[in-house]
């Protein structure tokens, strides 16, 4: 994460990242203007391999700028990543206060399109306040699906986070100070599913204002580091 005002965040890998595996990448930010599904956020997501990210989750609240924005990015790894490779996120605007989360899945054949349905804001619910973030009910229409779960917080390093019903979670990226409210940060949490159904990414937090969002991806034999 970071609480400099900056256009660039890199991550660098930990692990080799094989191919056929499936990256994403969640992002806590500051909003940036008002108004839903603004293409210009980031206009390079890219990892030191040339793998190719596509934007899945992409939503501003439009009632209330200082609420976060939720982002989600994913590649299927078709060039493998080693140690000391980066990921890189960049944004055509500064943004003070950002922070940035990666899973890696492995048994993941595709995403799941009915999750944004041609729409980055499907399923993206935001709140001014609270401390029950959920997303609104997606119908996921296949079987043996992982979902991620990504909730950006305007809080600080120290505010709790539990995962929602049937969820595990990742240690969350926080950061300091921010331009908005004391900073931000991400939450990651992810689930298996193996039948059809409605479902919703939530949890628990201090109460913040939030975005969250949910994805799935189609799984055969799963696995997440």
């Amino acid at each position: 994460g970071s609480n400099t005002t900056s256009q660039v965040l890199t991550i660098p890998a930990s692990t080799t990242v094989p191919v056929g595996n499936f990256i994403v990448v969640a992002v806590g930010m500051d909003a940036v203007g008002t108004a839903p599904n603004i293409g210009t956020v980031a206009n390079n997501w890219l990892d030191s391999k040339g793998n190719t990210y596509a934007l899945r989750k992409n939503c501003a609240n439009a009632a209330a700028a200082t609420v976060p924005r939720a982002v989600v990015f994913s590649a299927p790894i078709t060039t493998a990543l080693t140690t000391g490779d980066t990921i890189t996120v960049r944004w055509t605007t500064n943004v003070a206060s950002k922070a940035v989360t990666v899973f890696e899945f492995s048994g993941v054949d595709t995403y799941d399109t009915a999750f944004d349905g041609g729409n980055a804001c499907q399923n993206v619910a935001h709140g001014t306040g609270g401390t029950a973030p959920a997303t609104l009910s997606i119908t996921s229409t296949v079987a043996n699906e992982i979902l991620g779960g990504a909730i950006a917080v305007e809080g600080s390093a120290g505010d709790a986070f539990t995962v929602g019903t049937n969820y595990l979670g990742t240690p969350p990226t926080a950061i300091g100070i921010g331009s908005n409210l004391t900073g931000t940060k991400i939450d990651p949490e992810y689930r298996f599913v193996s039948s059809t159904g409605g479902y919703i990414a939530d949890g628990t937090i201090t109460s913040r204002d939030w975005a969250a969002t949910c994805t799935g991806f189609y799984a055969a034999n799963r696995w997440i580091n």
